[in-house]
């Protein structure tokens, strides 16, 4: 069996060699040689200047200071939001104790007594 498969195979390629060769080709593996192939000749082609795209230093500057003023500004906001809301805390305590020291001043005067301040 092998035999005849070989035989076919040999058949087929007498048919298609002279095919391949009417194209200017060959089937035919070349011969080796004794000497080492020269490399193909390699012509230098000069690379192209690749342009990049650079953005210079004066357009990252007006940038910077301004997100630096920004957050500077935001700072300063919380700190007087901060500090506001620490008066305004302490604004209301003391109105707080100011209204209840007049409401105890005003019971004392409703009860019939008599409201006296003393520093000592």
């Amino acid at each position: 069996m092998p035999t005849a498969t070989l035989q076919q195979e040999q058949e087929e390629r007498v048919r298609i060699d002279p095919a391949i060769e009417l194209f200017g080709l060959t089937t035919q593996p070349p011969a080796a040689s004794t000497t080492p192939a020269a490399p193909p000749e390699v012509e230098a082609v000069p690379r192209e200047d690749v342009q990049h795209f650079h953005v210079p230093h004066w357009v990252f500057q007006p940038t910077l200071v301004f997100l630096v003023c920004c957050l500077i500004a935001a700072f300063a906001y919380a700190s007087c939001t901060y500090v506001k809301r620490e008066h305004e805390a302490a604004v209301a305590s003391a109105k707080a104790t100011k209204t209840a020291v007049m409401m105890s001043v005003r019971r004392e005067i409703a009860i019939g007594g008599v409201y006296r301040e003393t520093n000592a």
